[in-house]
């Protein structure tokens, strides 16, 4: 990209980050929406127009939309050296990309074998788990150049993923890339819901899970639109049962991060049950985000707590 666009980007940029008023904000949208889709094909595809009543006085205020033309502007700056990068690197580059924090890399892993038993050569898949990345906010270089010749993005989220601002960069390249055209999954640790979701990705789209055997083979029927997968389908069943074990597993051994403040000022004890104060109890002193029935059985033996009804509870 040349040194004048770079700077006319910038410009654009503040300009609909800092337009004053709601007068002129329609006209402005419009001109930049036509300017950058000769630039850059189906720029204004993530961003909808919609007809807003005009008010008594004044003009309708289209403020929010300019700022989504603004987040798009930066992710092309971020993107920008990447045509700038050795010629011999996109020959190395992956065409499955699992974007996820390094502390989820066990999860990521689950994913990226799942992908690779369904028939996508191991080769293929790039995990963005790479060493330092928890303390960097710079994209870096290999993941830029797999991000951009990826065929198929997937995220992984977790509430340590929205606590770091690298994840946060990739999240939203990833969202760019999509409107040209790159689609990604989106699968989500047991704390993240829909209401959670933020940012460039929110609750208009869907989490899917790695132990529900219905998105997974959701997962199956997308990626082979994207790769030649002739697994028979007791073979794939097979997998999708694999995963989940794996995934079940994991999840009941999985600690809450130390970052994540359990705020007992907030639960009212008179309300609950004995049963359900010895599993809350128990989630304290194990830090345990999912309760497996025969661990916490033999936590209460080794306790000699008896007459607890765990399954209750």
């Amino acid at each position: 990209m040349k040194k004048e666009v770079i700077l006319t980007i910038k410009e654009d940029i503040s300009i609909c980050e800092n337009y004053p008023c709601a007068n002129g904000s329609y006209q402005l949208l419009n001109q930049l929406l036509a300017k950058y889709s000769v630039l850059y094909k189906d720029f204004n595809k993530t961003i909808n127009i919609s007809y807003k009543s005009v008010p008594i006085h004044g003009e309708p205020d289209y403020r929010p939309e300019l700022k989504l033309v603004a987040e798009k502007l930066k992710m092309m700056l971020k993107l920008d050296n990447i045509n700038e990068l050795s010629p011999t690197c996109p020959a190395k580059a992956k065409t499955l990309f699992i974007s996820h924090r390094n502390c989820d890399k066990q999860f990521a892993d689950i994913l990226a074998d799942f992908c690779a038993l369904i028939g996508i050569p191991s080769n293929e898949i790039f995990c963005s788990s790479l060493p330092g990345n928890d303390v960097q906010h710079k994209i870096d270089d290999e993941i830029k150049i797999n991000l951009q010749n990826s065929k198929i993005n997937i995220i992984l989220l977790s509430k340590d993923y929205f606590d770091s601002v690298y994840c946060l960069n990739e999240e939203g390249i990833i969202w760019y890339l999509d409107s040209q055209s790159i689609p990604f999954l989106l699968f989500a640790l047991p704390e993240i819901t829909e209401k959670e979701l933020k940012g460039f990705i929110d609750k208009n789209y869907k989490i899917q899970r790695i132990d529900n055997e219905s998105d997974l083979m959701m997962t199956f029927d997308i990626l082979k639109n994207y790769y030649n997968l002739t697994l028979p389908i007791a073979k794939i069943n097979e997998v999708v049962k694999k995963t989940i074990k794996q995934s079940q597993s994991l999840l009941a051994e999985r600690t809450i991060s130390t970052q994540e403040k359990i705020k007992l000022d907030k639960i009212d004890f008179n309300n609950l049950t004995d049963d359900e104060l010895i599993v809350l109890f128990y989630v304290i002193e194990n830090r345990k985000i999912q309760i497996n029935l025969d661990k916490i059985n033999n936590w209460m033996l080794t306790s000699e707590i008896y007459g607890i009804d765990i399954e209750n509870a």
